[in-house]
């Protein structure tokens, strides 16, 4: 039921969301990289209500555009809401060789002293977190993290760094 359901009304609720999503990019209250990021949010939220529509109430259509504009404007909020949990801003190198682990750490201080802010904070947040984590914590769509962490891959390479090549 639910499948015949959602299959019928994704043409018109993919609209939808892919709509208001740019309405809401537009409007200047997220990032332009956001937007597929809210179209998507949109949509699963979608489906997560799908149990509890009710025909009897509202068309799928209205209780598709109801959903959707009330995730975009949750996250919306979330976007804007006060940072509440601590950005990590110490690096931590381990090895067991103390000598490499020294030598490893100094370069690794060295590159992340050279990215912008942004990344170096997303740098610090990515030694113990996850992209998605990361996300949550700046604020930031997953895109913009993935973005950012090819930032500091290409800095990591300049400075000689490479991962694909053995350190020992």
């Amino acid at each position: 039921m639910l499948e015949t359901t959602f299959r019928e009304a994704y043409p018109l609720v993919s609209r939808a969301a892919q709509i208001q999503a740019a309405a809401a990019v537009s409007a200047g209250s997220l990032p332009s990289a956001d937007r597929a990021d809210l179209a998507q949010e949109g949509l699963l939220a979608f489906w997560r209500s799908l149990p509890f529509f009710d025909a009897s109430r509202a068309s799928i259509r209205t209780f598709a555009e109801r959903v959707i504009a009330n995730q975009i404007t949750s996250s919306i909020r979330a976007h804007r809401a006060i940072r509440r949990t601590p950005v990590v801003t110490s690096t931590h190198a381990y090895s067991y060789h103390p000598a490499q682990s020294f030598d490893l750490r100094r370069d690794v201080e060295r590159v992340i002293a050279a990215l912008s802010d942004g990344d170096r904070r997303l740098a610090h947040l990515l030694t113990d977190s996850s992209p998605t984590e990361a996300s949550r914590v700046l604020r930031i769509s997953r895109s913009t993290v993935y973005q950012g962490i090819g930032r500091i891959k290409a800095a990591f390479i300049e400075a000689g760094l490479d991962p694909r090549q053995r350190l020992i």
